[in-house]
């Protein structure tokens, strides 16, 4: 008895792979857009016959995916926050630095021409060649006065360039974008940016 069944298994199986092997196609009856119903296998290498037209081809097709941004929406704000508080800073230490040398909290406008004014204000914009407008903003924080038109100055072209897409100088190649762009809102910029966030309606 157990040895009819096991003929029985075995007729079933390769009349099974009698009919598989009678529907499979052959390798040359596929034609552009059919499904392949098994693995082919080549016998020979595969070559490229025209490796620059297959270049731009998958160029084209990279076209078609979506280039993904990250989308900070507090950027802009947080970058005028910094140059606030590097403002803030900065008038400090003038105003620390001109209190050591004159031991008043502010200077009289007939001052600002003498040597000692002169040699207090080169010497604090040599410490300090990186911010902008020193030459505006030490005259105003010498006389005790409000720098708000200056930061106003500054934050104007801070924020239109804010306006635009940023990204990394340093990066890995130039990259062409199709006509799909796809923002991500994220509030942490220092935060991975993960593919659940991508795949998020929205």
């Amino acid at each position: 008895m157990v040895t009819l069944d096991i003929r029985r298994a075995l007729v079933a199986a390769l009349t099974l792979g009698f009919a598989v092997a009678l529907t499979a196609k052959e390798p040359s009856e596929y034609r552009v857009g059919d499904t392949v119903e098994a693995d082919l296998v080549t016998p020979a290498e595969l070559r490229v016959a025209d490796p620059q037209a297959v270049e731009i081809l998958a160029a084209e097709a990279a076209k078609e995916v979506p280039a993904i941004f990250r989308f900070h929406p507090d950027a802009a704000l947080e970058v005028e926050e910094n140059l606030r508080a590097e403002l803030a800073t900065v008038r400090t230490n003038f105003l620390e630095a001109m209190g050591a040398v004159y031991k008043v909290p502010k200077l009289n406008p007939a001052w600002l021409n003498s040597r000692r004014y002169q040699t207090l204000y080169f010497s604090f914009t040599n410490q300090h060649r990186d911010f902008p407008l020193l030459t505006e903003l030490i005259p105003l924080w010498a006389l005790g006065k409000t720098d708000g038109d200056v930061l106003i100055t500054l934050s104007a072209p801070l924020r239109d360039a804010m306006n635009g897409r940023i990204r990394p100088d340093a990066k890995a190649g130039e990259f062409a974008t199709g006509p799909r762009l796809r923002f991500v809102t994220n509030s942490d910029p220092a935060a991975p940016l993960l593919a659940a966030d991508v795949e998020q309606p929205g």
